[in-house]
């Protein structure tokens, strides 16, 4: 439907699928009327949906599976959290886990590390599974929550999730902040030696240490302002998917209005 305001002269955005600008909110139980009406109101600026955690063992299968009909529907690619996956390779499960998520309907599956280690190439061998024998898309992630990850480290990481077959690679938050501050020059280290439309930049959430609700609004802010538009966000808060169009527009809150920010807009 075209909007009440077509006349003015703003951006727009891609139409889907896309390779660039996607963004990803992450669902922590988000009720079904509540996910119905975020959808039909903000829908075509949503490409992924993580199911957070081990939402997804929670909830029956009926239940789990009018929740992924109703992303589909709106052409939202759900997926479930990295984490319950490495909770099924702790526990010697992890092909009952991706034959659970496959036929559950889940297009996409993460393989992130942030609670366990895995050995040699596991995590890639992993990722090569998940794509030939169960064919999901992959997203890898590199980073971790609890620690800080040498730079060269994630960047050799990703590159590696990359050749192992992963479709884009999740960038875990917790790694850009020190002491509740974000650190931009990381972002940028890694945006100079991975491709930048490979990698989701993953928003913090409160779970984090030191982190508050401006932390998750100033990173948004910092990674349009770094890298433009079409920069891939991960972690949206529902009620922040609508903002985070806004910001890639030029119409959210840090909107300049000047010559030189009208002409960029173009």
């Amino acid at each position: 439907m075209p909007s009440a305001y077509a006349a003015i002269p703003t951006p727009g955005t891609t139409p889907k699928p896309r390779s660039k600008r996607i963004t990803m909110m992450i669902d922590w139980g988000i009720p079904y009327r509540v996910q119905e009406d975020l959808l039909e109101m903000g829908g075509e600026f949503c490409d992924l949906a993580k199911i957070a955690v081990g939402q997804a063992a929670l909830l029956s299968d009926a239940a789990l599976r009018k929740k992924l009909k109703m992303y589909a529907d709106h052409k939202v690619e759900a997926f479930p959290g990295g984490m319950l996956l490495e909770y099924a390779f702790f526990h010697d499960a992890a092909e009952a886990y991706l034959q659970a998520t496959r036929d559950a309907g889940f297009p996409v599956i993460e393989v992130s590390d942030n609670s366990i280690r895995f050995e040699g190439n596991e995590k890639y061998d992993l990722i090569r599974r998940c794509i030939a024998d169960y064919g999901l898309r992959v997203l890898g992630e590199t980073g971790r929550k609890y620690e800080k990850t040498d730079p060269s480290e994630m960047v050799t990481d990703a590159l590696k999730c990359i050749d192992a077959g992963s479709w884009k690679i999740l960038v875990e938050a917790a790694e850009f902040f020190e002491g509740g501050k974000f650190q931009t020059d990381l972002v940028k280290r890694l945006a100079n030696d991975v491709p930048l439309d490979a990698m989701l930049f993953e928003l913090p959430g409160p779970h984090i240490k030191d982190i508050h609700h401006f932390d998750i609004h100033a990173m948004l802010w910092s990674l349009i302002d770094a890298f433009g538009p079409d920069v891939n966000i991960a972690n949206v808060p529902p009620d922040m998917l609508l903002i985070c169009e806004m910001q890639r527009q030029g119409i959210g809150v840090s909107m300049r209005v000047d010559a030189q920010h009208a002409v960029a807009a173009r």
